[in-house]
């Protein structure tokens, strides 16, 4: 699954009223015991009764091209299984 910078993706879920979170992780690089390109970003997100939109930011500064984990959080604090999605140049 790919979302532009600035551009939403759609994911179903039977669960949506209980997720109250979502987020992308960007996959650890370390050297040297550094990582200064892992982060994690909050993601804005909209529920309807199919699943969750969510809405990737669009500056490049915050999220560099490249592949993300998504992952949301249920109301009891629960994280998801993560899902792989590409961020395009």
């Amino acid at each position: 699954k790919k979302i532009e910078r600035g551009g939403t993706g759609l994911f179903t879920t039977q669960h949506a009223s209980k997720i109250t979170s979502a987020k992308l992780m960007r996959p650890s690089a370390v050297t040297h015991v550094t990582d200064t390109d892992q982060r994690t970003i909050a993601l804005d997100m909209e529920k309807s009764k199919d699943g969750i939109t969510v809405t990737v930011p669009d500056n490049p500064a915050l999220v560099p091209a490249g592949w993300y984990m998504l992952f949301v959080t249920d109301d009891q604090g629960t994280p998801s299984e993560g899902m792989w999605v590409e961020v395009p140049e």
